[in-house]
């Protein structure tokens, strides 16, 4: 999905990715508690939805916006304010989750 996400991306990039989106948001949905590693660090649903709509957001707007609804409202973005994320743990440095470059 990473890969088809360039700026200006044609019509079938950008319909491929919203079905990517679209089935990531379903995961999310059935499985909120999930837990696995991207790039080498825990994540969760949460993060998936979250690196969904800050990175598809300059190739498939309409897709980051779906990804931005299916957020708890506490994370969803308005156009009138940058996007919220989650509070790193105290342990951990803070840093932003990237997208995972397996393929599928």
């Amino acid at each position: 999905m990473g890969a088809r996400c360039t700026p200006r991306a044609d019509p079938a990039a950008q319909a491929q990715i919203g079905r990517d989106v679209d089935e990531l948001i379903t995961f999310a949905a059935r499985h909120p508690d999930a837990h696995f590693t991207v790039d080498g660090e825990d994540g969760q649903a949460l993060d998936l939805l979250l690196i969904v709509r800050d990175e598809m957001g300059t190739c498939a707007p309409a897709a980051a916006a779906r990804a931005n609804r299916a957020l708890p409202a506490q994370y969803r973005a308005t156009s009138s304010q940058p996007p919220p994320r989650p509070p790193q743990p105290a342990n951990q440095p803070e840093s932003r989750p990237s997208w995972p470059s397996a393929t599928h």
